[in-house]
């Protein structure tokens, strides 16, 4: 039988890093602290959990979510323009319509 071949071994790529843990007798989970620090999860952080297929769950902090929230409506807004005063003049120009005024 031939030796396996030597070389660098393969380490998996960033995204697909694995950690084990175990389900307690309660329903918790412990997050290893390396990937607790990688996601800059201390103690008390809100997280969420999202089912994925029935398979897969995916755990981010609330800070993350509320952030790539922010950085996607951050596309439609125009420099110098507040949302809430658009929103503000909508709504009275809506009024008008509605009430005649």
């Amino acid at each position: 039988m031939a030796a396996p071949k030597q070389g660098k071994s393969r380490q998996p790529e960033e995204d697909q890093r694995r950690f084990h843990t175990k389900v307690d007798s309660a329903g918790r989970v412990l997050i290893p602290a390396a990937l607790r620090k990688e996601l800059g999860l201390a103690p008390g952080t809100d997280v969420v959990l999202r089912a994925a297929d029935g398979k897969h769950v995916t755990i981010r902090s609330l800070d993350a979510i509320i952030a790539d929230a922010q950085a996607y409506f951050r596309q439609f807004h125009k420099p110098g323009e507040l949302l809430s005063e658009e929103l503000i003049r909508e709504r009275h120009e809506q009024a008008k319509l509605e009430y005649g005024g």
